[in-house]
């Protein structure tokens, strides 16, 4: 997993982690090899350095099953002109987690006045400890029996961080009874209001902008959707069922518009639907395709370990997505398909069918099949972790270390984030 960005003193800084393609404490822990300073980044810096890792640390080269990055045009070309050859076990996942983001990024564009109240209401709070308190307290005293807490920070660059938010709002916004409360701040800040009060005191004067943003909020929170390598194909097949399915129609409008909503706001609203529609749709296309997904292909073959989802791949000779499937003898295959895969249907429910389980449980009829499978199941399909690895960087290299000797520097992140993610790095 490597990932790559610029510090603060202007370095180019790549990060490259390792994932052992096993369960630790019910997940795949990821931990941080190296961080490398490059002098410029291309793919030849990035493939240098990837190559002396991993070599460093003794990791057979046939025994690096993906190789995980972001979508960046120097990433896929380090995999393809020198990952490729020399990782023969190798599959180039680009990271599930910037797809998604990209995907999200995509749907809330056409959302404009959701946006904007979203931005305002974060901004009120910024730099207002004493706003927060009456916040908190206002919302205590509308609904006693709940716990209250603060809005989610909407970050621009987290899909995830903003569907949270909008899904807070629209629980919050009527129950809450936010219009009282922006009121009353109106009048304990009068002329020093800021320019982001303001306007959601206009906002919530206008009936009509407040039950529109509302449908558009209900609209987000059913529409949008780590999941394990298995998972993967599944789930944005299922996105890209929901966005090709013809748009939204006005009869559907009807649930999420009040009953009072004028007909050209339902129009408009439907063509602001449709337009996140077609936008989610076209990205989702790119991703879709090797050209967006180097690993798609992977992807939607390593179905082919999870007893539930055979039937969704091509028949076992056709696998060419999993390296190494072809050496599996014909009867470990046939084996699986025809006893233990229908069994484990049978005996179980699709949803609570354990995968580790049901591979350990296989070892002793199907070794060969079974060694395949515990190398490509637990394939990473996010760098996440890189990206977590680089706040980490950005703590230790605060404004009191900015002086920090490039090792020094190295060796800080390396023992904290590895410290960080558990006691089995050191055992």
């Amino acid at each position: 997993m490597t990932d790559e960005m610029s510090d603060d003193n202007g370095r180019f800084v790549l990060n490259i982690l390792a994932a052992p393609m096993e369960l630790q404490d019910g997940k795949v822990k990821t931990f941080l090899l190296d961080s490398v300073f490059l002098e410029a980044t291309n793919h030849s810096t990035v493939a240098q350095a990837v190559v002396s890792c991993v070599a460093d640390y003794g990791i057979a080269f046939d025994m690096v099953i993906a190789v995980n990055t972001d979508n960046a045009s120097y990433m896929r070309k380090a995999y393809t002109a020198v990952f490729k050859g020399l990782f023969p076990n190798s599959v180039h996942i680009t990271c599930l987690a910037h797809i998604m983001n990209l995907l999200g990024e995509a749907f809330k564009q056409p959302f404009k006045q959701v946006n904007q109240f979203i931005k305002n209401m974060n901004a009120i709070f910024w730099n207002a400890g004493a706003r927060k308190y009456r916040f908190l307290h206002h919302l205590k005293s509308v609904k006693p029996s709940q716990k209250a807490t603060m809005p989610p920070n909407p970050i621009g660059t987290r899909w995830i961080c903003w569907y949270d938010s909008v899904k807070y709002h629209l629980d919050h916004m009527e129950e809450c009874k936010y219009s009282n409360f922006i009121e009353s701040e109106m009048e304990h800040a009068r002329s020093l209001a800021p320019i982001s009060l303001k306007e959601l005191s206009q906002f919530f004067a206008v009936e009509e902008n407040v039950q529109n943003v509302k449908a558009h909020m209900k609209f987000i929170t059913e529409k949008s959707q780590s999941p394990m390598a298995t998972s993967v194909w599944s789930m944005l097949k299922s996105i890209e069922n929901a966005f090709n399915a013809g748009g939204v129609t006005m009869r559907e409008m009807e649930k999420y518009c009040s009953e009072d909503t004028p007909m050209a706001q339902k129009i408009e609203n439907t063509d602001i639907f449709n337009q996140a529609y077609s936008l989610v749709e076209s990205k989702l296309r790119k991703y879709m395709a090797p050209e967006g997904q180097p690993g798609i292909e992977f992807l939607h073959h390593v179905q082919f370990f999870h007893p539930a989802k055979v039937i969704m791949v091509p028949p076992p000779n056709q696998l060419y997505g999993i390296p190494g499937l072809r050496l599996v003898p014909d009867q470990e295959i046939r084996r699986y398909m025809k006893d233990l895969g229908p069994a484990a249907l049978k005996s179980s429910p699709t949803e609570a069918i354990n995968i580790e389980h049901f591979w350990n449980s296989a070892f002793e009829t199907v070794p060969n099949l079974v060694a395949c499978a515990r190398r490509y199941i637990y394939a990473t399909v996010s760098s996440a972790d890189a990206e977590r690895s680089f706040s980490l960087y950005n703590i230790v290299l605060s404004e009191r270390r900015r002086n920090l000797s490039e090792s020094s520097l190295k060796q800080l992140v390396f023992l904290y984030y590895n410290n960080f993610v558990g006691k089995h790095f050191f055992e």
